[in-house]
């Protein structure tokens, strides 16, 4: 089959994950060659609170923000599997949201804000990762280590998010436990948008749109058309 114009999907579906991650690490790293926090362990919020990490923590999350929104949407296109129902898609696309908000407003800026849009990421983010690597995927085209690696993500988000949750009510006491759970549940997100890599590999964006025999139909009567004239 000619595909013309061919994007391929892997590219697509791990900007994401790699912005995201890429912009913790370096912001991480200004924070503590900085002094601005603790190399263990602050939270990730933490190390966007001053400048100038915190420039960078915006521009960054809020760009992996919105690929991770596309590859929610290039997810749901790509295997009919993961479009038995749109509530998949619509909770990828407000976790995205919720992600993006927490880059924009730091804890010390509007700690509600912040505090709210990171527990609809987190939660938001675990609900579809169960989804997507328990009830979708039977009828998905994923390998069996795909599928292990997004249910062990599935499965280690939620319990730390949990685990975050009943022993945030005493942040002094567990605050390093909480950051480890932050920072797991994190990983575990980006984690699991990465490995859609795998399985979109042979796969290209007019492919998941729908698009590409389309394109070849037009193309090949375009071709035969312009033969047809020559020969005349």
């Amino acid at each position: 089959m000619l595909i013309i114009a061919k994007e391929s999907l892997r590219f697509w579906v791990v900007q994401g994950a790699s912005i995201t991650l890429s912009t913790i690490f370096v912001c991480y790293g200004i924070a503590v060659y900085l002094g601005h926090v603790p190399a263990w362990l602050p939270m990730i919020s933490d190390c966007a609170v001053l400048p100038p990490e915190k420039y960078i923590f915006r521009l960054g999350i809020v760009t992996g923000a919105i690929f991770i929104g596309i590859n929610s949407n290039l997810i749901y296109h790509a295997d009919k599997s993961f479009s038995h129902s749109k509530f998949g898609l619509v909770l990828g696309l407000i976790s995205a949201v919720a992600l993006s908000i927490v880059g924009v407003v730091n804890e010390k800026e509007n700690n509600a804000i912040h505090s709210s849009a990171a527990v609809i990421t987190f939660l938001g983010n675990d609900i579809y990762m169960i989804l997507l690597s328990f009830f979708s995927a039977a009828g998905a085209s994923i390998g069996l280590i795909s599928l292990t690696i997004k249910r062990i993500c599935a499965v280690v988000g939620a319990t730390s998010f949990v685990i975050f949750v009943f022993i945030s009510s005493d942040w002094g006491k567990y605050h390093i436990q909480i950051a480890i759970c932050e920072w797991i549940g994190t990983f575990t997100i980006m984690i699991f948008n990465l490995s859609f890599g795998a399985d979109v590999g042979n796969l290209y964006l007019c492919e998941a749109r729908g698009q590409c025999e389309e394109k070849n139909n037009v193309e090949s009567a375009a071709t035969a058309s312009d033969l047809s004239s020559t020969e005349d």
